[in-house]
């Protein structure tokens, strides 16, 4: 798996002391033209580990903008869930002390006060590190995913990020990692990007490896089953023969899948 340096070696060497997946080689990548309006929300509350480490890793990434607005408590499984009325924003921090806006609600509706309240729409809205995967028809229901839904209707791209596994204590330092390289895969046509033109709307789970190390990253579709143990052998050496999320995400990979429109209840 390629990472880029640009993001992954300033924002994780300078933040986070756990040990990474080492990096490959890379080449240079264009610094955009102006900081990128990132919001960044999640599902299991303001102040969850998981987006508290995705928060610093984005602090060592030059020409951004992070704003944090997150439920006020942890709000899984609540998935496009919004409130009616007047949502309700206390001023608090993550738990390394980044300052933060807790709204008393679900996850969509951080997205929803970002909108209304913010003085420039965001540019991205990335949605975690969730504790726990989002795979198959889970996504349904997941709040992590839900945010990015609703950031799919007001215009704005965004990707949910989801690290395994089952009763394994995430790694949150490998999922920043994936969390960096996928913003700079992205990045300058995010900065570029003008309003109508298509929005990027991804799922991405990262595996919490017990032994071994994740074998790399594949694009996936959304698998139709749900799983009962999401725990991933990164000792396998089996090729992925079916490109579900389910599948490779069991067998030691990240996937990165396109979500679909939230079904209608």
């Amino acid at each position: 798996m390629k990472v880029a340096p640009r993001l992954v070696a300033v924002a994780l060497a300078t933040v986070l002391s756990t040990a990474i997946i080492a990096p490959a080689g890379a080449g240079p990548v264009a610094v955009p033209t102006a900081p990128l309006r990132i919001l960044v929300t999640n599902d299991d509350g303001v102040s969850a580990d998981g987006i508290d480490a995705l928060v610093q890793g984005l602090l060592g990434v030059a020409d951004v903008e992070v704003t944090v607005i997150a439920p006020l408590e942890d709000m899984s499984g609540t998935g496009t869930q919004t409130t009616g009325g007047t949502l309700t924003a206390i001023s608090t921090t993550t738990k390394s002390g980044y300052p933060a806006l807790a709204i008393d609600g679900f996850p969509a509706d951080t997205v929803k006060y970002a909108v209304s309240h913010l003085d420039q729409l965001p540019q991205l809205v990335m949605s975690g590190i969730n504790a726990g995967s989002n795979l198959g028809p889970i996504v349904y229901g997941s709040g992590t995913v839900g945010a990015v839904q609703e950031a799919r209707k007001r215009g704005v791209p965004g990707v949910a990020l989801s690290q395994g596994d089952e009763g394994v204590p995430a790694n949150y330092p490998a999922g920043v990692e994936a969390a960096l390289v996928w913003l700079d895969e992205h990045l300058d046509a995010l900065v570029a990007r003008e309003r109508g033109d298509p929005l990027v709307i991804e799922s991405v789970n990262i595996p919490t490896c017990i032994a071994g190390e994740i074998r790399g990253t594949l694009r996936t579709k959304i698998a139709k089953v749900v799983i009962r143990d999401d725990t991933s052998d990164c000792t396998s050496t089996k090729a992925v023969k079916k490109h579900d999320d389910n599948t490779a995400f069991l067998l030691g990979y990240i996937t990165v899948s396109a979500l679909p429109k939230p079904k209608r209840r």
